[in-house]
């Protein structure tokens, strides 16, 4: 999908510009590598009435993003590796924590959580602009490859990857390393709005909201504020096809460094409920309709 304008509009509040502006941009040095912790835990329950028991997975990438050059628009053309990456599975999704030094070696442990000893160490190239969205992503069938080299090739497991770890997926993922930046000088109580795509499987379009909420020691304290909508064009997670009628709220906030525009800190929180409908064997006509209560933090820390 292509890339959404940074919508700006103002919201003033009591006092907002009495202490200036701030120019809200990415301003990353060239040559310079910068690192995040990026968590994220997800757990997924069925609502009342419905018996199915709670899985909950947490994910922890660190990430170190080399800036190869600046071009004369300010978009970053950056070098992304995985350091390294972690998953645990709590009840109900099979109780496992694997670290990728052990996940090959080991024929008990599931493809999906094999899928993280093949990151570690992947390299992808990426284009992101001032206002901090990812518009070029490069180097994902290699990525592909690497983790069906390790889990083991079929064309389920090949989609799996390829929705998990495609261009639009690693955009998205960015997306919880990069703040969403206006680009222009911004004052307290001012705001900026951008949709995006839902599309690591959660099947929905997000209408974010940003609004600088105080500065202090330069530092610039953002709060998220979205609304999430199904998207109907889009998979459900896991190895079924299927459609999403998912609609929530995602909140939170982050710490922005105002000199470079990296984020020091944030934690957002996506709540949303509906419903799966995941379609049965091939050629059958039958839908398992799954109602289903989803909650997701992110943490990202900058390292």
């Amino acid at each position: 999908h292509a890339v959404a304008a940074v919508d700006f509009h103002r919201r003033p509040v009591d006092g907002a510009g009495s202490a200036g502006g701030v120019l809200l941009r990415l301003q990353l040095e060239e040559g310079a590598t910068y690192r995040a912790r990026v968590t994220e835990e997800t757990t997924i329950s069925a609502l009342p009435g419905f018996p199915q028991d709670e899985a909950s997975v947490m994910k922890v990438f660190v990430i170190s993003f080399l800036v190869r050059e600046i071009d004369s628009d300010g978009t970053a053309d950056v070098w992304v590796t995985f350091d390294s990456a972690q998953v645990s599975q709590g009840e109900g999704a099979g109780d496992a924590e694997v670290e990728p030094s052990e996940a090959i070696a080991d024929s008990s442990v599931p493809p999906g959580m094999k899928t993280f000893a093949a990151l570690e160490g992947a390299v992808l190239g990426i284009d992101v602009t001032p206002q901090g969205q990812v518009t070029r992503v490069a180097g994902t069938d290699q990525l592909v490859s690497r983790i069906l080299a390790d889990i083991g090739h079929s064309e389920a497991r090949e989609e799996q990857a390829r929705r998990e770890y495609g261009p639009d997926a690693i955009k998205e993922m960015m997306g919880d390393v990069f703040a969403t930046l206006p680009g222009v000088p911004v004052a307290i109580g001012d705001s900026w709005s951008v949709e995006s795509i839902a599309a690591r499987g959660l099947g929905a379009v997000v209408d974010n909201t940003w609004t600088l909420r105080s500065r202090s020691e330069g530092v610039a304290v953002l709060d998220l504020r979205a609304k999430v909508e199904p998207n109907r064009d889009a998979p459900v997670t896991g190895n079924t096809k299927g459609e999403s009628e998912l609609s929530g709220t995602r909140s939170g906030s982050g710490e922005i460094d105002e000199a470079t525009g990296w984020v020091e800190k944030s934690r957002v929180r996506l709540d949303a409920e509906g419903e799966l409908k995941v379609k049965g064997e091939p050629g059958s006509t039958k839908r398992l309709i799954v109602p289903v209560l989803i909650e997701r933090v992110t943490r990202v820390e900058r390292l």
